[in-house]
């Protein structure tokens, strides 16, 4: 397969006026990192974001994480989310820093997501991360506690069809979507699906018995809908067997964002 580092035809980053109702939840969120003076340490842009999410039974899902899950309306759900990251830098030396982290940050991210809460905070655990470049394989444990391992990325476009197919480079099953985005969505209100499963700020991890935490903060995303002319999740049930029964849902894809706020991680008892 051909490896890619570049967003995806089609997505770049940009901008278009949110109302405040639409916002709330990245309001809120950036509210909280400023009210507590939890300053991010990096700032990076995501582009060619796609988002598929899927269904699953939670019981089986809950044997995945030690945390405890955060249900929508009593659904459990996974999501596999495809980003270009780039651009990583030092929030207090910006210019300086950017050049050096150019060659580990500079990536194609596939993650395989969940939604689980940690007392009264909901938010994301990152069950496996794919990423095209090799170099940062190593770094996503010891820094962070993220799950990293490599993967091959590959992409077409054909008219207005997109196509995303992800291999991991050790282990079975792939994710291969061919997708046409109708516009953009009503925006993420809150209380609804849309909200739940992608305005998320704060993300957990767990890696080697070791529990962490970090805040994010971005814009909130200007999301498409999308009609689904193919999706090949198999990656799920090859990574972890319960997930053998997930359901798709829906995918949505975005421009992306720009400047994107990363906390430091934080211990949990």
């Amino acid at each position: 397969m051909k490896e890619e580092i570049h967003p995806l035809p089609g997505h770049q980053p940009k901008r278009q006026p949110l109302t405040k109702e639409a916002g709330l939840a990245s309001h809120e969120a950036k509210e909280r990192m400023l009210v507590g003076k939890t300053y991010p340490l990096f700032l990076a842009d995501w582009s060619g974001v796609v988002m598929a999410h899927f269904e699953v039974e939670p019981s089986r899902l809950q044997r995945l994480t030690s945390f405890a899950l955060d249900l929508f309306q009593g659904r459990a759900f996974v999501s596999l989310v495809v980003f270009h990251m780039d651009r990583m830098r030092l929030r207090m030396l910006p210019r300086l820093s950017e050049p050096l982290f150019a060659p580990f940050t500079n990536s194609w991210f596939l993650n395989l997501r969940t939604y689980v809460r940690h007392g009264d905070e909901p938010g994301i655990q990152f069950l496996v991360e794919w990423l095209s470049n090799r170099l940062s394989v190593p770094l996503g444990g010891p820094l962070y506690g993220l799950p990293y391992r490599a993967g091959l990325f590959d992409f077409h476009r054909a008219g207005g069809e997109r196509r995303i197919c992800v291999q991991p480079r050790e282990g079975g099953g792939r994710f291969e979507s061919g997708f046409d985005p109708m516009g953009l969505d009503e925006m993420s209100h809150p209380g609804s699906q849309t909200e739940f499963l992608m305005e998320r700020y704060m993300a957990f991890t767990d890696h080697c018995g070791t529990r962490r935490r970090f805040r994010i903060w971005h814009p909130a995303w200007l999301p498409q809908s999308c009609r689904v002319v193919k999706c090949d999740a198999s990656i799920l049930a090859a990574t972890f067997s319960e997930l053998s029964d997930a359901r798709l849902v829906s995918v949505t894809c975005s421009d992306g964002v720009s400047d994107v706020w990363m906390g430091r991680p934080e211990r949990l008892n």
